[in-house]
């Protein structure tokens, strides 16, 4: 898995299946985001699943904030926009 990333401002769109299936990761932080949906945030580009899977041996990672520019989109996906 990737340890001691920032994912910021990706478009995550279009995937067959899921978007982002992240299963082991440790200490990342997830800001500006968008999962299934263009860069405007107003057009569906579903992924065909998940928009974002993190798993369960993910640990201490930060997904948004309360600042400028640190939310993430989920939106036009073919299952949850996010899943735990």
């Amino acid at each position: 898995g990737c340890n001691l990333v920032t994912w910021t401002n990706n478009i995550i769109s279009g995937n067959g299946g899921n978007g982002a299936d992240l299963l082991t990761m440790t200490n990342n932080t997830f800001y500006g985001n968008y999962f299934g949906l263009s860069a405007n945030g107003t057009t569906a580009i579903a992924n065909g699943a998940i928009g974002f899977r993190l798993g369960l041996n993910s640990t201490n990672n930060t997904i948004g904030g309360v600042g400028v520019g640190q939310r993430n989109y989920f939106s036009g996906n073919g299952n949850h926009g996010m899943m735990l």
